[in-house]
């Protein structure tokens, strides 16, 4: 094994050590959760978060990757511009949820999803004050400390959900941590990681980073699309209860499916772009890297899938035994989901943002087309139709990758601006 997949593979073990975390404690969390919360609670709950995961579309905007693709030349001015503009950022996201609240709360006839998600707004000022330091220690490869922070601060959101659910908060134990959550991040992360702004602002380095942030922020608002359009569609198609019942399953299923691939991700895009600064062929390293990740995480996805009919019941309670079809159905999109989301790192490690948004713009419309017409048939027909579709857009992605491995083609060339 050569050294560059050994320290690849420490780098994921890492990573899911901590999800591993995160498994455990959310497993005990949706165990509570599921008995103490009505199905109404869910589906207010999950409507609270989707909303707030659309308006962080906004932080998606890729400026973080220029610190781990950045020279150390420029790695302090790359940093600087990042952290001011993160900022600046957190507060329009802080302004657009807290004030669209009460629009959001109307549409869907629940006025406490105004409080909920005024409460929640606050969580967009607090991330941009470690979001740098993150990076940097993405880019020294420090998975082992990325993997246990991000296992230690969700876990604590989790446990701390559970203990208000116990105590009888209703809806707002998920709401209530959140804050804790990302302040316990920040923290932490400070600690490990010594780094400071200054004053300054280097509008070189705006400008540089313009057509990179704007092709990232992109491709990562359509995939916060796709990965909250069917709570949207369903939260005004279905009736409250069958909704929550959908919420429960995409919870317990997905969400900690989800939780697996995201480490897979976080460690692909150092090693791909080590790869592209040393010459190497970026497709090769891809494909390496991808096999090691489905060998460790496609297993625990398919045990939790086929196992579902058999803990949902006997650990949430009988009264959850109807989500059993949804939690294994949304649990098995997980790995073609993956699939097609490690393609991001990929195209992004080369700069070749045109050719990634092209098919993200196209793969979304087909995908939110297709939920919405499947939504009237209900949830167990929107988790088959999205295994489908990651499917099918992950095996043509895969295919392209290796044909250009069989032509001999090293994808080096970057998109013109």
């Amino acid at each position: 094994m050569s050294d560059v997949k050994r320290t690849f593979l420490k780098n994921l073990s890492w990573l899911a050590a901590g999800e591993m975390m995160v498994r455990v404690s959310r497993l005990l969390t949706t165990l509570i959760l599921a008995r103490y919360l009505t199905l109404n609670d869910y589906g207010l709950a999950a409507l609270a978060i989707a909303s707030a995961e659309i308006i962080r579309i906004l932080a998606s905007n890729g400026v973080g990757n220029l610190i781990v693709k950045a020279d150390d030349a420029h790695l302090r001015s790359v940093s600087i511009t990042v952290f001011w503009l993160n900022l600046a950022i957190g507060l329009v996201m802080f302004l657009l949820q807290y004030f669209l609240a009460p629009a959001i709360a109307s549409l869907y006839g629940a006025p406490i999803l105004e409080d909920l998600l005024q409460t929640l707004a606050f969580t967009h000022l607090i991330y941009p004050f470690a979001m740098v330091q993150f990076n940097l220690l993405q880019r020294s490869s420090r998975m082992k400390e990325a993997g246990l922070i991000m296992g230690l601060t969700v876990t604590a959101d989790n446990l701390l959900s559970a203990v208000l659910a116990l105590m009888g908060f209703g809806v707002w134990s998920v709401i209530w941590p959140k804050l804790l959550a990302a302040s316990l991040w920040v923290v932490i992360i400070n600690t490990r990681v010594f780094w400071r702004p200054s004053l300054e602002f280097a509008w070189s380095e705006l400008r540089s980073m313009r057509r990179y942030s704007g092709g990232v922020l992109l491709a990562e608002g359509l995939k916060n699309v796709r990965n909250q359009f069917d709570m949207f569609i369903l939260g005004k198609v279905l009736s409250p209860e069958v909704f929550g019942l959908y919420a429960f399953a995409k919870n317990a299923g997905l969400g900690i499916s989800l939780s697996l691939t995201a480490g897979f991700n976080t460690a692909l895009l150092p090693r791909l772009c080590d790869a592209y600064r040393d010459g190497e062929n970026v497709a090769k390293s891809y494909f390496s890297a991808l096999k090691t990740a489905l060998m460790v995480i496609a297993p625990l996805i398919l045990c939790q899938a086929l196992l579902a009919p058999i803990y949902v019941p006997i650990v949430f309670g009988e009264q959850w035994e109807p989500a059993t079809m949804l939690v294994t159905c949304l649990c098995l999109s997980a790995i073609p989901r993956m699939i097609f989301d490690s393609g991001s790192m990929y195209f992004r490690a080369l700069d070749r943002l045109r050719a990634e948004n092209v098919i993200a713009i196209s793969f979304t419309a087909v995908f939110a087309a297709s939920i919405f017409f499947l939504a009237d048939m209900g949830g167990v027909a929107v988790a088959l139709g999205m295994i489908g579709l990651y499917s099918v857009v992950s095996t043509v992605f895969l295919v392209s990758v290796y044909r250009s491995i069989i032509r001999g083609a090293v994808p080096l060339a970057r998109d013109a601006t």
